[in-house]
């Protein structure tokens, strides 16, 4: 399983947003960048978090944590913008 379910996340600026993380196969790395978010996502347990971005851009996921042949794949986006409150 080499992605992130969701793949992009948009949430306005100062959101807090829950991050859950599992894993139905092996252990994966959940950074992301230009944040002090850095998490593992372990078969069997759940691994949480809660997190606010004051920032208004995109900030890409990452797995830091080699997970076999498409590794390379396995990225996602948190997208920070004052326009996801005018859409909710």
């Amino acid at each position: 399983m080499w992605m992130f379910d969701p793949p992009e996340i948009t949430i306005p600026p100062g959101a807090e947003l829950d991050l859950y993380l599992s894993s139905a196969d092996v252990v994966h790395g959940f950074y992301v960048e230009g944040t002090n978010i850095n998490l593992m996502a372990v078969p069997g347990a759940v691994t949480y978090q809660r997190v606010k971005l004051d920032r208004e851009g995109t900030y890409r996921i990452l797995c830091h944590e080699y997970c076999g042949t498409a590794h390379h794949l396995m990225a996602g986006t948190i997208v920070v913008s004052s326009q996801a409150v005018e859409e909710q």
